[in-house]
């Protein structure tokens, strides 16, 4: 029997339509479109002639397929790839002018690429999200759902807004790609067990994977540490709390739950060669220094180097240079991966490598990451180590030792400093506020009549409250990257959500609040097939 290495690329972008464009808003995902996505879906298509019999598991949130699904995003992405088409000319002739040759060879290289990009976009009438089903349906790529927004689920407070989470989320997958998910990405790998003591708050303290089991998950995956124990944070190589280990056990075989669900545990080692500031290979002298652009256009046309060169005295970048060394580290890569299975080849018939990845590092923040994974796809096909997908390694799976899953997330510590901390916990007051109040409203529905624009408010009062939830406005204020956008999205959802909640909750609803509602729906306007009703407490 084949072992099985199963890469899991998890793609998100939070909501951000009308929401800013630069340096923060809509460019993080025309961007994605352009750099990470189309090239993304480029390879996959090589895949289906070139790699028969190879698979990934795609990971897309469902906040992230609403928005590729945009005509609004598809006509902005339109204008985003002309743009970045006419900055690259623009270079070319600047270059030429001059006699920066090799500037002026990247520039052109730049812009044909672009254009090739914009043009694959044209051909499928911007249908990513409809390409993506047709190569799930090939069994190129498996496909995953996440939570609707992307939300830390350990720390909402109430069973209701789990439960809406994830079934929204799962909802809005199976209806637009067509078939229910086998595997759930929790975001952040965020896993919180069941309650020890009982509550009396009407929550049942239950673990997150009996929600899951609800909705008929079968997967879900976790941190290295989470099962194996050690130092977690090894990724952004520090120091991290110690986490006992679970009984010796190890990330190289599938587990089950109490509940049933199987858990995913992410290899350490193929983590770290991919994630690790230190020893990663997106961080070698030969590929694309993503912090350096031109002053004028923008654009990325220097080299890293090296770790300790200053931003000043960067060298030319190499495009040749760095495919050779994608090539090399694939190989390096592929070698890695079957000393594994080779080291534990007696340990067990049910093992399997599983790398999960953020589906952005590549293209976007490693330049040739895609020719990485191609490379890999490559070498892996002249191996005796099959490149499944995760439901295809389960199938084989004889058994599955029972474990028990600690508080845990991929975040700095393992914990969940990332999201809670001083400078957030106002923010997760509010959302706890929202909670309750959500549910009141759904309770207050059942003992009146509701017309049609009230039924509107509470949809849109819904959708409020999930974006409201979304892990990235925690992350953007903790680590700094966009602290003020990020505290303004969070409010803007919370005041959204705050006025349409008043407006619920009055004896009748007048024509100011109607145009409330439409403002609302003006910026707001996502999972359109919404059940308000999944928001409801549940009664023991």
């Amino acid at each position: 029997m084949k072992n099985h290495f199963c890469l899991v690329l998890h793609s998100h972008i939070p909501y951000v339509r009308k929401a800013g464009v630069w340096p923060f808003g809509e460019e993080w995902l025309l961007e994605g479109i352009l750099e990470t996505y189309m090239p993304l879906l480029q390879f996959f298509l090589k895949m289906r002639t070139q790699y028969k019999g190879a698979a990934f598991t795609l990971g897309i949130t469902p906040v992230l397929a609403e928005q590729l699904d945009d005509d609004y995003f598809k006509a902005r992405f339109i204008e985003y790839a002309d743009d970045r088409i006419r900055r690259a000319r623009e270079d070319a002739a600047r270059f030429s002018r001059s006699r920066q040759n090799h500037l002026e060879d990247l520039a052109r290289l730049y812009e044909r690429t672009f254009a090739e990009r914009l043009e694959s976009f044209k051909k499928i009438d911007g249908d990513i999200i409809g390409e993506i089903a047709s190569l799930r349906k090939s069994g190129v790529v498996e496909l995953i759902t996440s939570a609707a927004t992307h939300a830390y689920l350990p720390l909402l407070s109430r069973d209701s807004s789990v439960r809406a989470q994830i079934k929204t989320g799962i909802d809005s997958h199976t209806r637009r790609f067509g078939e229910r998910p086998s595997g759930f990405w929790l975001p952040e790998c965020a896993y919180r067990p069941a309650a020890i003591a009982s509550r009396d708050d009407g929550n049942s303290g239950k673990a997150l994977d009996e929600f899951l089991k609800e909705e008929g998950v079968e997967y879900f995956f976790v941190d290295t540490h989470a099962v194996e124990g050690g130092v977690t944070s090894v990724y952004a190589d520090k120091t991290g709390q110690v986490v006992k280990p679970s009984n010796g056990s190890t990330s190289l075989r599938a587990y089950k739950t109490r509940a049933g669900v199987k858990v995913l545990v992410r290899n350490r080692e193929a983590g770290r060669l991919v994630w690790s500031s230190d020893m990663g290979y997106p961080g070698d002298g030969d590929y694309r220094e993503f912090h350096k652009k031109d002053s004028i256009s923008g654009l990325q046309y220097w080299r890293i180097t090296s770790k300790k060169t200053d931003m000043g005295a960067k060298e030319i970048y190499n495009p040749e240079a760095a495919t050779r060394r994608s090539k090399v580290h694939a190989a390096h890569f592929k070698k890695v991966i079957c000393d594994i299975f080779r080291k534990h080849s007696a340990d067990s018939s049910d093992m399997g490598v599983v790398a999960p990845y953020d589906s952005e590092l590549y293209g976007h923040w490693w330049h040739e990451g895609i020719d990485w994974l191609d490379a890999v796809a490559g070498e892996m096909a002249s191996t005796e180590v099959g490149m499944s997908s995760v439901s295809s390694y389960l199938s084989g799976v004889k058994s599955y030792p029972e474990v028990d899953i600690p508080e845990t997330s991929w975040g700095d510590g393992g914990g969940h400093y990332v999201w809670l901390n001083r400078e957030t916990e106002w923010m997760w007051r509010m959302i706890h506020e929202c909670e309750l109040r959500m549910e009141g409203l759904l309770d207050a529905r059942r003992q009146r009549s509701s017309g049609g624009i009230y039924v509107r408010a509470l949809a849109q009062a819904a959708r409020e409250k999930l974006l409201l939830e979304s892990s990235d406005w925690e992350f953007l204020v903790t680590t700094r990257q966009a602290r003020e956008y990020g505290e303004k999205r969070f409010l803007s959802h919370y005041n959204r959500f705050s006025a349409l909640a008043s407006l619920l909750e009055k004896d009748k609803i007048n024509d100011e609040d109607a145009r409330t509602l439409s403002a609302s729906f003006d910026a707001d306007a996502i999972f359109p097939a919404i059940d308000p009703e999944v928001f409801a407490a549940r009664r023991r």
